[in-house]
């Protein structure tokens, strides 16, 4: 008998090893070549199994848990199993191949299922793997069993099970698998086996829809339990075949977002080998698709309270909501893969996909009198009359696969802007909303969040949402999925909406639309700086997704018309105004803005001459008071301060010079020397005038060949009301002090030491008084000591943008492929 107290370490008898000496029989006579090949895979195994530390024994018990889901793949026979149940691993099941009728015992039977192909590793909600048989060949593949915490292997001789074990070395190595030792099994007739037992170190993926369920519970007893537990669910599709589950197919269940822990307890319970895709109605964390919602809630919630019982048993949808919503799924999450043609000029033939679509869908119809056309565009048409289109930004995540839905999103914001010909001012590729969530209420960083947008946008209309807002919102934006994501906490539902307009939207590159196909402004994508900086004032625990935007005018527009639609008039009044008044009535040259947040800078024909306009946008007015004010002021004191030749309402225009140049660092990284102390005199005037550029940086300089330095920004221009005493601390050179109440940018005032000393490649005592022949040396020492980590950079840079260009290459191949 096997001895089921804790431990299970005794072995009674010890089974030979496949491969290995045989106890009865003579052996035949090998040949040399044989014997070579036996000494090889015996070393080859001694030496692995010595650096995986396979000669630990330990007991199971103290390695596994009884508590945890055990699956034993391509069972030989029932005497593992029945040992382990005797055990008290009670949630073990096994894969065998043939019928299971051959276990002993009713309880046998049913923890046993048929084996039919190694996809079975990795398709269950096993926690404890158990590889026997045939099946320990493919240990080597990683991504059949990354999903589990242990799997066990009984290593042998034979060149299989040499390879598999070279396999598990390599996992070892690479830190996928840290191998434990080795525990006895069960083995029957008293006799235990030695198994290899490897935990998976290799961080799991996050929680999938994709759920299992056990042969032991089976899925008559499965929905009977739902239904007596007043469930509220719905069989999606395809459940006319049940209680039977054909190979290769699955059950597609919606669930009420307050009962689907219920459900996923019950899954759990056991362990599972029949599919599942579990949906939360509102796409909680686990039981979503792409982070959505896998119907929008309001259409998910119409699903479940209009199911009707199937064959006395089985909730399914509604026949209309069967309809509606086996044609959401054909149309929007299957698309061109679904088997139905674009439209009714398609010539691709209906039904080549993994399901009839176009025969189920056209029968529905007809027994439900609706007209539709069973095409991609037809289905979309009939969905819309509805109400079941998605809204733009889910339609903008579901189409991240299918190309058809791409180019069809590109008619959905054409009719989108069709809707609002009488708002054109909403067009505007920088028009853009923001919703603030409750995290940023309730940790007080409403005020940070406006400063930060207030410096890159012009805030046009800032709201508090009202109760019956924030469910408008909740329910149609974001595919109505508003959890936590990828993020340790939810930022909440949405609280605050910002309206907002950049008046310079950068195009997005192509690389960048291939992952956001309808966005119009890459510089939202910066949004993630501001994100970041958030989670910086809340604990670890807690960071998320504070703050969602649009992707582009259209997409804001709806936003705009969900949350508030009495405001669309003023917002596109206000749009009108601030793009006429931010355009350039001279003639304009070449646009040299580059990265600008509240200006535009235009090289201009000036009455025959050329110059350079600076604009600011609207909101952006201390910014230009400052700047012009430096400017009149000092530019008859210092030529480092360039003259105002004309000033209007929100723009000055300046001097071009035509020999200047940017203060571009040298192979190293270093500024010209001799510049920089030009440059500190400058500033050095300054200050003994009572006055600081407050953020003053090497970008900030000017090198003309004729003129010398010309410092071209004042946008933070401070007068002290006490200058510091010495300058070196001025604020230009040592930051502000902490109670400083002048602008200042949102990330802080940074002094020398982070501004200029690694440009330098001096500290600031030694760039204001060593001498020039010291200055050198130093720099000579800071370049010889800076030059592993510029290699090194450089390499880094290099090797990112060969990723990034493969990136590219798959990605056009993908386009390819699918066109």
């Amino acid at each position: 008998m096997l001895d089921t107290r804790p431990g299970l370490a005794i072995e009674v008898k010890r089974l030979p090893e496949p491969g290995g000496s045989r106890a009865s029989g003579p052996r035949a006579p090998a040949s040399a070549r044989s014997r070579v090949g036996e000494w090889l895979q015996d070393r080859a195994a001694a030496t692995a199994g010595a650096l995986l530390g396979a000669g630990k024994l330990l007991p199971l018990d103290a390695v596994i848990g009884r508590d945890l889901r055990v699956i034993e793949i391509d069972a030989d026979s029932d005497a593992l199993g029945e040992g382990l149940l005797a055990a008290g691993w009670r949630r073990y099941l096994r894969l065998r191949r043939g019928s299971s009728g051959n276990a002993a015992g009713d309880e046998s039977r049913r923890r046993t299922a048929p084996y039919r192909s190694a996809k079975q590793i990795q398709a269950n909600n096993a926690e404890v793997l158990i590889l026997s048989g045939s099946s320990a060949r493919h240990l080597p593949t990683f991504s059949l069993y990354r999903h589990v915490r242990y799997v066990l292997w009984a290593p042998d001789r034979s060149r299989a099970g040499v390879a598999a074990l070279a396999g598990l070395t390599r996992h070892a190595a690479r830190g996928r698998i840290q191998v434990l030792g080795r525990v006895p099994l069960p083995a029957g007739d008293g006799r235990t086996r030695s198994y290899l037992i490897g935990r998976i170190r290799e961080e799991k993926q996050g929680t999938r829809a994709r759920r299992y369920l056990s042969r032991v519970i089976g899925t008559e007893e499965f929905f009977d339990r739902l239904n007596r537990n007043d469930i509220r669910y719905a069989i999606l599709r395809w459940f006319d075949s049940l209680p039977a589950v054909g190979e290769g197919e699955d059950i597609d269940l919606l669930v009420a977002d307050e009962q689907i822990d219920r459900v996923l307890g019950i899954l759990d319970a056991e362990p599972g080998t029949i599919p599942l895709d579990v949906y939360s109605a509102s796409g909680l964390p686990g039981t979503d698709s792409r982070s959505m919602a896998y119907y929008p809630p309001a259409l998910a919630n119409q699903i479940l309270d209009w199911a009707v019982l199937h064959k006395g048993r089985f909730r399914a949808p509604s026949p209309e909501h069967h309809f509606l919503s086996l044609a959401y799924h054909a149309v929007y999450h299957k698309g061109e893969r679904s088997g139905l043609p674009r439209n009714r000029s398609d010539r691709t033939p209906a039904g080549g996909g993994e399901h009839d679509y176009a025969a189920v869908l056209g029968g529905l119809a007809r027994e439900l009198g609706i007209a539709a056309e069973i095409t991609l565009e037809g289905l979309d048409r009939c969905l819309a009359e509805r109400g079941w289109r998605p809204p733009l930004d889910t339609l903008d995540r579901l189409a991240k696969r299918s190309q058809w839905l791409k180019s069809h999103l590109r008619a959905a914001r054409d009719e989108a802007a069709l809707h609002l010909e009488q708002f054109p001012g909403l067009r505007h590729d920088g028009f853009t909303v923001f919703f603030l969530r409750d995290k940023v209420v309730h940790y007080g960083l409403v005020q940070l969040v406006l400063d930060a947008l207030g410096e890159r946008f012009f805030i046009l209309h800032t709201e508090v949402l009202d109760g019956t807002a924030k469910e408008r919102v909740r329910q149609t934006v974001r595919g109505g999925n508003w959890n936590r994501g990828p993020w340790p906490a939810s930022g909440g539902d949405p609280a605050i909406m910002v309206v907002a307009l950049d008046l310079m939207p950068t195009a997005a590159s192509a690389a960048l639309r291939e992952l956001h196909p309808t966005l119009t402004n890459a510089r939202l994508q910066e949004k993630g700086w501001l994100r970041d900086r958030l989670n910086t004032r809340v604990p670890a625990q807690e960071h998320c997704n504070m703050i969602h935007s649009s992707d582009s005018g259209p997409e804001a527009a709806y936003y705009l018309a969900t949350a508030a639609p009495e405001l669309l008039t003023q917002i596109n009044d206000r749009v009108d105004a601030a793009v006429r008044g931010f355009a350039t009535s001279f003639p304009v040259i070449r646009d040299l803005t580059g990265g600008g947040d509240h200006t535009k800078l235009e090289l201009i024909d000036f009455h025959g001459q050329f110059a350079v306009k600076k604009t600011f946008r609207p909101g952006a007015e201390p910014f230009f008071e400052r700047e012009h004010r430096a400017m009149s002021t000092f530019s008859s004191l210092r030529s480092e301060v360039p003259p105002v030749l004309e000033v209007g309402e929100n723009f000055y225009i300046r001097p071009y010079y035509e020999h200047a140049r940017r203060m571009h660092r040298g192979l190293l990284g270093l500024l010209p020397l001799a510049k920089v102390r030009q440059a500190m005199v400058a500033l050095r005037s300054l200050y003994e005038d009572g006055v600081s550029l407050v953020d003053f940086r090497p970008d900030d300089l000017l090198v003309d060949a004729e003129g010398g330095v010309k410092i071209i920004r004042y946008e933070y221009f401070h007068v002290y009301r006490t200058r510091p005493p010495r300058f070196e601390a001025s604020y230009d050179l040592a930051g502000c002090p902490t109670d400083f109440e002048g602008a200042r940018p949102t990330g802080g005032v940074q002094g020398y030491d982070a501004l200029w000393r690694d440009a330098v490649g001096l500290d600031l005592p030694s760039l204001l008084y060593d001498s020039p022949l010291l200055q050198h040396l130093k720099r000579t020492r800071f370049c010889i000591a800076r030059i592993p980590r510029t290699a090194e950079s450089r390499l880094r840079g290099t090797a990112a943008r060969g990723r990034a260009q493969v990136r590219r290459v798959r990605a056009a191949v993908r386009r390819w492929r699918s066109s």
